[in-house]
């Protein structure tokens, strides 16, 4: 495993390098002082520790103009990038160059190790994906395509145009054998047509309806279906209670009539969907938590909204949106002066899609040294009056199958997490 270090202070890159040098991952850790070294040397690296704020006297080759660089070289070994930065506000810039993951300065060591563990784990998953190729047999002679170097293919009179770095190349072959070979990094957009998903920034839904339509619903369906049973059985219990509400109107029995006409309303806020989020999942799960906020006092706020992509799982997505929303109404709960606040609100970056939960508390937070998650109020044993610890676990877990992380803040009497999730490829 080749390791680049590229920061203008000394005493970081030594840092960087030591803390490399202790997971116990043989490598060769390579130190740089400036964007002009690094390309100066021609040399590929599997993980690229960059610094964002670079002293470079260039314009525009700060640490994010050296990865879009990177980045636009297509006949390079692509790097997993790791930003390194003392300022948050970097960090969506982050995404829009492809960045794996940031660390903030002074950097923590338990969070070096796993963010280095998984960048190694991508790094290896993308150095198996490249070796990856297609076998093209034309005539009496064949040659093989690396898949990564393929853009798209066509369809032609019974022949399969291969459209790569390379150039054209036509062979006879069926798209639909093609198809079902390359699933996963390819998609086929038209009868006609397979393209390589990983040269394609953004895509329209209308491609991928019909393939991922099934698999939505059914993934969504355990979610939503105590929600849209009880709308059935108020549908199918409506013709009784009018008959009901027209027996009591018919023996003078006004009170009643308005007393069992109020209960019905009340039947029916429960199906009532204030928040509307994009997905049926997410909006049974937020609508959900709105109500039991308001039960207790407690104001909640929603910008959030379902990611514009098919990498994700609903399931996976209302696991961590309900797990978030859960802890934010137990910390409001336990407030001794009551109410309180919630705010959920998401973010889409190209790739990247983030999930931030914001709730106030009382007392202080607790951290468990090996897990670094909430595992206790100051005063109350862990376990016993858990403020936020439980189910963070649980959240963790989903954000690692989308090579993402949760990041936790605690300012004053604000506890707030977000949860940074990556498109994952097809399976």
């Amino acid at each position: 495993m080749k390791i680049a270090v590229c920061d203008d202070e000394k005493n970081i890159r030594a840092y960087l390098s030591a803390l490399v040098r202790k997971q116990e991952i043989e490598c060769e850790v390579t130190e740089y002082a400036s964007p002009e070294d690094y390309f100066s040397s021609g040399a590929e690296y599997d993980i690229l520790f960059l610094d964002i704020e670079l002293d470079c006297p260039e314009p525009g080759m700060d640490g994010i103009g050296v990865a879009r660089q990177i980045r636009g070289m297509e006949n390079i070994k692509q790097p997993v990038i790791i930003f390194v930065t003392g300022y948050e506000k970097y960090v969506y810039d982050a995404f829009d160059v492809g960045a794996f993951q940031y660390l903030l300065k002074p950097v923590n060591e338990r969070k070096f190790a796993e963010v280095f563990q998984r960048a190694v784990r991508q790094a290896e998953s993308e150095a198996e994906q490249g070796k990856k190729a297609l076998v093209v047999q034309y005539g009496s002679t064949g040659k093989t395509i690396p898949l990564n170097d393929i853009y798209y293919m066509e369809s032609q009179n019974h022949k399969i145009a291969v459209h790569f770095k390379g150039g054209v190349l036509e062979y006879y072959a069926k798209i639909g054998d093609l198809e079902r070979e390359l699933e996963g990094q390819f998609c086929r957009i038209h009868k006609g047509y397979l393209i390589n998903l990983s040269y394609v920034d953004e895509y329209s839904k209308k491609y991928f309806v019909e393939q991922q339509q099934v698999h939505a619903i059914q993934e969504r369906m355990e979610e939503v279906e105590q929600f849209y049973d009880g709308i059935c059985r108020m549908k199918h219990e409506m013709r009784n209670h009018l008959t009901n509400i027209k027996g009591l109107f018919e023996s003078g029995n006004f009170g009643e009539m308005e007393q069992y006409i109020a209960r019905l309303d009340e039947g029916m806020d429960v199906f009532e969907l204030s928040v509307r989020t994009g997905n049926a999942v997410t909006d049974v799960i937020v609508n959900d938590k709105q109500k039991a906020a308001g039960k207790q006092g407690t104001d909640f706020q929603s910008e959030f909204t379902y990611p514009k992509s098919e990498r994700y799982n609903a399931y996976d997505i209302g696991i961590i949106v309900n797990n978030l929303l859960q802890n934010a109404l137990e910390a409001c709960g336990k407030m001794q002066a009551g109410g309180g606040y919630i705010f959920i609100s998401s973010r889409q970056k190209k790739k990247f899609f983030l999930i931030n939960v914001r709730n106030s508390f009382d007392g202080e937070i607790v951290m468990d040294e090996d897990t670094n998650l909430p595992i206790s109020t100051k005063g109350n044993k862990a376990g016993q009056d858990s403020l936020h610890g439980i189910g963070l676990s649980n959240v963790k877990r989903e954000a690692e199958k989308y090579m993402g992380d949760v990041d936790i803040k605690v300012k004053k009497n604000e506890f707030s997490v977000t949860v940074m999730l990556q498109e994952r490829r097809q399976a």
